[in-house]
């Protein structure tokens, strides 16, 4: 599930292959094109209710970037799944999972033309990416979450990156998201709850607060 930043009426859900999408809060659903194999994986809604963008990943490897109109489309690695995806107008962030072949030699990949042209991004460890995020301020800035656990940020579209804090758990991160209004970047944990970090401008260390507690500044 997926729902647009500051307008919640309007969203998008995937069960299996299938897609749909609803303008009034669930009320009504619309089905969207479904991908041409395997599972829809990774959900990311951007934009405004009125102009809503949705980008989405699957199980064989194919993209989506729906603005009112749009189709599937190879990835940056065709029959790799996709775990996770972020969208910024043209610029497009995915992170890509375990897969039953063999391994990518990168998981974590960026275009910035909506997906017509992948960049891999090299400066981060070669391992499965379960979360990533884009700043909706500055899509430069990207929050990636490795499979190991932990988040990372990389303030120049992915040349280089910093690890975030020391306070959040060594778990697997399952979702990430930047809340536009309070500048906070929420994470989603495998059972240790949702955790929370004040953005502020350039920041080297950091600090993830835990439920129930103040998020820290940076």
């Amino acid at each position: 599930l997926a729902v647009i930043p500051n307008d919640s009426a309007v969203g998008y859900y995937a069960a299996g292959s299938q897609l749909w999408s609803t303008a009034d809060g669930g009320s009504t659903w619309t089905q969207l094109a479904a991908p041409a194999a395997g599972a829809v994986t990774a959900l990311s809604a951007s934009g405004s209710g009125a102009n809503p963008e949705l980008a989405a990943g699957s199980a064989s490897g194919q993209v989506l970037f729906y603005a009112g109109s749009g189709t599937w489309q190879n990835g940056p690695v065709a029959g790799v799944p996709v775990a996770a995806v972020a969208a910024a107008g043209n610029t497009v962030v995915v992170g890509l999972g375990p897969g039953s072949g063999t391994p990518p030699t990168n998981f974590l990949y960026l275009s910035t033309n909506s997906g017509s042209n992948w960049s891999a991004i090299t400066a981060v460890p070669s391992q499965p990416v379960s979360a990533v995020a884009l700043d909706p301020v500055d899509a430069n800035t990207i929050y990636a979450a490795p499979a190991g656990g932990g988040v990372l940020a990389s303030p120049d579209s992915g040349q280089t990156w910093y690890q975030l804090g020391s306070a959040l758990p060594q778990v697997p991160v399952t979702a990430l998201s930047v809340d536009a209004n309070d500048r906070q970047l929420l994470a989603a944990t495998n059972g240790r709850g949702a955790w929370g970090l004040q953005l502020q401008p350039a920041a080297e260390n950091v600090t993830l607060a835990g439920p129930g507690s103040a998020t820290s500044s940076r």
